[in-house]
């Protein structure tokens, strides 16, 4: 299944593009987010969404109130959206590969950024659930 090319939310803020390596550049996008836009404590699970846009591939943060193991449409029900609510995974060894290697490397991404101090000390750690996955895709789940 191919991912669906998705358009940004005018209305949210996509982090600035640098040359910092992506879990650098990630893990100051959650610290960004931590520092402007908490998520209240009724928001239990959050979903690190991945798309194709038109110029690289993103990932995008919503937090919902509510989980559900049965039906992964529970990452529809948005509670929460951070203003900097997109990352851009733009990199030239990303931009063109196959969903399937770009779904491998967020999920690694983000175990990686689950074993920081950044993440200890950041409302992601307080939550009961994080999943990532493309948005027509099955979610796989984190913790």
């Amino acid at each position: 299944m191919e991912p669906k090319k998705e358009a940004i939310k005018e209305n949210h803020k996509v982090e600035k593009r640098d040359d910092s390596p992506i879990p650098e550049r990630f893990s100051k996008w959650i610290n960004k987010i931590e520092s402007t836009n908490l998520p209240t404590d009724k928001i239990i699970a959050f979903n690190f969404g991945l798309f194709e846009s038109s110029e690289s591939y993103m990932i995008y943060l919503i937090g919902s109130e509510k989980y559900d193991t049965e039906d992964e449409d529970w990452a529809c029900d948005v509670q929460y959206e951070p203003k900097d609510k997109y990352f851009d995974l733009y990199h030239a060894d990303l931009n063109n590969a196959e969903w399937e290697f770009v779904l491998d490397f967020s999920i690694k991404l983000i175990k990686d950024f689950m074993k920081t101090e950044d993440y200890k000390n950041c409302f992601l750690s307080k939550s009961e659930y994080i999943t990532t996955g493309f948005d027509d895709g099955n979610l796989t789940r984190l913790k």
